[in-house]
């Protein structure tokens, strides 16, 4: 007799799948199928494996890996000398980070306007996939947009103001300006 029940423990990348096995005097070996669909993909051994004797027996298995923001089935098995059985679909949600702030933005700060090939860059962002970058009036990105390093030309027309950069993700955003 095999229970799915829920998951713990979920983090950005990862879980532990929960289950209970029964294996009514027969050695079960236990596993885990888990994927983006019922159709599962990936199969992991549970702990402990193989469940023995007459009582319900508590079975998990720790996973990691798994992309952020993303609902993923599961289901606990038990093969024995009856056959397999296969406890019922479950999901969880990885959750979903949104990235820190970028930190301070490095490059020139004070120039005139008209001068071309100016570089801002911060360092990467844990969970980042992209950055905006916000400019002065009269400011164009000639080259990195959307990355953690731009090529900035000003205008002979361009205002005073701030550079600022969020990363982001699909989570939401944090910035940084100068």
């Amino acid at each position: 007799t095999v229970v799915t029940t829920a998951a713990t423990g979920v983090g950005n990348t990862t879980a532990t799948l929960n289950g209970t096995v029964n294996a009514n005097n027969s050695s079960t070996t236990v596993s885990f199928d888990y994927g983006l669909t019922t159709s599962y993909g990936t199969n992991v051994a549970g702990v402990p494996t193989p469940v023995t004797g007459i009582t319900t027996t508590p079975v998990s298995a720790a996973i990691s890996g798994l992309s952020i923001n993303t609902l993923y089935h599961f289901r606990v098995k038990g093969i024995n000398s009856a056959g397999t059985s296969s406890g019922n679909d479950m999901t969880f949600t990885t959750l979903c980070p949104i990235p820190a702030s970028p930190g301070i933005i490095t490059g020139t700060s004070t120039l005139c306007a008209g001068t071309t090939g100016v570089v801002y860059s911060v360092t990467p962002v844990q969970y980042a996939s992209g950055y905006n970058w916000t400019l002065p009036v009269g400011a164009t990105i000639t080259a990195g947009a959307n990355t953690n390093s731009i090529t900035v030309s000003f205008s002979p027309s361009a205002l005073s103001g701030f550079v600022m950069v969020s990363a982001n993700n699909v989570c939401g955003s944090c910035f940084d300006w100068i």
